[in-house]
C-alpha cells in the first residue's frame, strides 16, 4: 500500500469515526492508470481472436508463469522491507 501511496496512485486518510481505520481512495493519477489498464485488457480479445486453441493455451500458460514469477518477487521484496 505504501508503494501505491508513494507513487501517487492512492491516498490515505484516517477515518473520522474510527481512528484505528484508514480510508484508501484512488487519486486522479490512479484512476487514469486504471483506465489505461482497462483499455489494455479490452485489446486482449483482439489479440486472442487470431490465435488457435494451442496458441491461446500457450499464451495463457506464459502469462500465468509471468504472474507467478512477479508475484513471488513482489512478496519477497515486501517481506525484506519489513525486516
Amino acid at each position: 500500500m505504501k508503494r501505491l501511496i508513494n507513487l501517487g496512485l492512492v491516498s490515505e486518510k484516517v477515518n473520522k469515526n474510527d481512528k484505528r481505520q484508514k480510508l484508501i481512495s484512488l487519486t486522479k493519477k490512479g484512476k487514469e492508470l486504471l483506465f489505461k489498464v482497462y483499455v489494455g485488457f479490452s485489446k486482449i480479445q483482439d489479440v486472442m481472436v487470431g490465435l488457435n486453441i494451442e496458441q491461446r493455451e500457450l499464451l495463457i500458460h506464459t502469462l500465468q508463469s509471468l504472474d507467478t514469477f512477479h508475484t513471488g518477487n513482489i512478496q519477497s521484496l515486501s517481506n525484506n522491507s519489513k525486516k
